[in-house]
């Protein structure tokens, strides 16, 4: 709606005469028509009028105009919920509407008088109150050094762990055989537990753990990190599915070989953003129907997760936020708020179709559907990747506020990742979200830790490293000297090339830790780097010795077999291993059993 007067002739005239009634201070109703009813209320919309007016309604009315004249276009209706997530109150004319369904609780003079039904305001309105009134400032969210105490709270630092997972979990693809459905993108339980097995500690709930308390009834929780890379690693185009063979593509090859971790898991991050592959609402495995019906009722993925993106974007790096702070800084901001429905999901449900339909009013609420779409992404997703560090107990009892909801008796959680509290954005999720151009370790991990190194490559420490830098690149790549000295050689560095490692995950350890090579080590570990890829075993042969170079030829001259075979030398003949399955049906065929050399 854009000008006053066709904002006014939108209403009854019984609706005018309260307006004009309480605009001018009548006691009594005017009796008026309609057009005089609404020249005369006009004559209060000039803005010394407004201004005058602006002194005698309540403070939280003023924000709600500023709210609304600032930050919504033309037609948009007022947020209530927005405001309230940002005000912890809503304006006076929220109960007490002169102009919708609710009656008048009393007679002064509130904001609604410039709304239409306490919801819409005529954007040339608008304009006016814009010459007097100031913008709003923006909320900002409560963050905390320290975590409070908390009973069974436990504490993830996830930077060091993901950047150490990567590359495992794609060497662990690339030599195995997991399982995924080549249409759902589902990875096989057998895939997830394969994952799981290499996670340094487990996942972050260990596997189909209960709680004493609740053992006879407690559901399990499920995998969260395991799953969650499997869907990352394909979404990012770095795992792909071949007939049911989870397979690295020749991308996953080279950021396996040659590419430093920070940047491939930015690139899986901003990859994630936009996938189509998983809406993560699906694992709520509680709410029921989304298959079906519902399906054609959700909203768009990306929508939601750009939202929760520029949340995480907004927060100071360092600093524990609690969720459901979290939760309020994205419910606040109107351009921010998002749906997981485009309506009342009555195709969703709990237990059963009718009653658990999640249609009925106080079923679908923030707190039931977005809330737990936005749990999931920065559970299994964000802190997967190692972008925050997280706070969190037991899902059991964590958010007891689905209780009312038909079909809930007996249920302890609504979602495995109620158990979230905390968040943290770390060095590495500062540099995903794109606040930082460059990519340095947190110094909570390095800054206690004392690494130096002389001229020859001798490491020394005088600190106790993570495991798995300890274990899987110091013990990989160099050769132990002593219980905290490790030394640099070429012929260590070589031996671990050879036995499948890549040399940038060493030099990735060099850069995490400010470990300043000499020019001749620097030299040394590149020319080793380039010269990686350059002889690689194609394929290993076996030597068959023949008994006479009548048959050699025989066999060497064979339409079938002669592909499959090559000359050596004298009676021996060499076959891949590729081919030697197909060799030997073959000889079989002809009557030659193949002995063992005794």
């Amino acid at each position: 709606m854009n000008d006053i007067n066709e904002f006014l002739n939108s209403e009854t005239v019984d609706k005018l005469k309260i307006r004009l009634k309480t605009l001018s201070g009548f006691k009594k109703q005017p009796t008026m028509r309609k057009s005089q009813l609404i020249s005369n209320i006009e004559l209060f919309y000039t803005v010394p009028n407004l201004q005058n007016k602006w002194e005698q309604i309540s403070k939280i009315d003023k924000l709600a105009i500023a709210e609304y004249i600032y930050n919504y276009s033309l037609e948009e209706l007022f947020d209530y919920e927005s405001f309230y997530a940002k005000y912890q109150q809503n304006p006076d004319f929220y109960s007490e509407d002169r102009f919708g369904t609710r009656k008048t609780k009393s007679e002064s003079f509130t904001g609604a008088y410039f709304f239409k039904y306490g919801y819409e305001m005529p954007y040339e309105l608008q304009k006016r109150f814009m010459t007097f009134v100031d913008e709003p400032k923006g909320i900002k969210a409560n963050t905390t050094e320290n975590l409070p105490e908390i009973n069974g709270l436990t504490v993830k630092k996830t930077e060091d762990t993901a950047i150490f997972e990567l590359k495992t979990i794609l060497k662990l693809i690339d030599n195995s055989k997991l399982k995924a459905s080549a249409i759902t993108k589902i990875p096989s339980i057998t895939a997830i537990k394969s994952i799981d097995a290499i996670l340094p500690g487990g996942d972050f709930y260990p596997e189909h753990e209960v709680w004493a308390e609740k053992r006879a009834f407690a559901e399990d929780i499920g995998y969260i990190r395991a799953y969650g890379w499997l869907m990352l690693l394909q979404a990012g185009g770095l795992v792909k599915i071949n007939g049911s063979t989870m397979i690295l593509t020749a991308k996953g090859k080279r950021v396996l070989e040659k590419e430093h971790p920070h940047k491939t898991i930015k690139t899986l991050w901003e990859r994630w953003l936009k996938t189509k592959i998983l809406d993560e609402f699906r694992r709520i495995d509680e709410i029921k129907g989304q298959t079906g019906k519902a399906k054609r009722n959700f909203t768009k993925t990306e929508v939601r997760r750009s939202s929760i993106n520029i949340a995480l974007k907004s927060i100071e790096p360092g600093k524990w936020i609690n969720f459901d702070e979290f939760s309020r800084l994205i419910k606040s901001d109107k351009d921010l708020k998002f749906s997981v429905t485009k309506g009342d999901p009555w195709d969703l449900y709990i237990c059963e179709k009718g009653y658990g339909s999640l249609g009925y009013d106080g079923y679908h609420e923030w707190n039931i559907l977005e809330e737990r779409y936005i749990l999931c992404l920065l559970f299994e997703y964000a802190a997967t990747l190692g972008l925050i560090d997280i706070a969190y107990s037991s899902p059991i009892d964590a958010k007891p506020d689905f209780g009312d909801i038909w079909g809930t008796d007996g249920m302890y959680f609504l979602s495995r990742y109620d158990g979230l509290k905390y968040i943290r954005i770390n060095s590495l999720g500062d540099y995903c979200f794109g606040n930082s151009d460059e990519y340095t370790y947190s110094k909570e991990e390095t800054e206690n830790i004392d690494i130096k190194i002389d001229n020859k490559g001798l490491i020394t420490l005088n600190a106790i490293l993570p495991p798995h830098d300890l274990l899987t690149i110091l013990d990989r790549f160099t050769l132990k000297k002593s219980n905290n000295s490790w030394q640099i050689l070429r012929s260590s560095l070589m031996n671990a090339i050879e036995k499948g490692n890549s040399v940038s995950e060493f030099t990735d350890f060099l850069y995490k830790y400010n470990i300043n090579l000499s020019l001749k080590l620097k030299e040394q570990i590149n020319d080793i780097e380039q010269k990686s890829d350059s002889i690689k075993i194609k394929d290993k042969v076996i030597v068959y010795q023949l008994k006479t170079i009548k048959l050699k030829g025989e066999l060497v001259n064979d339409s079938k077999i002669g592909g499959m075979c090559m000359d050596i030398g004298t009676n021996l003949l060499g076959v891949s291993e590729t081919n030697n399955k197909n060799f030997l049906t073959e000889i079989r065929k002809r009557g030659y059993p193949v002995c063992e050399k005794h």
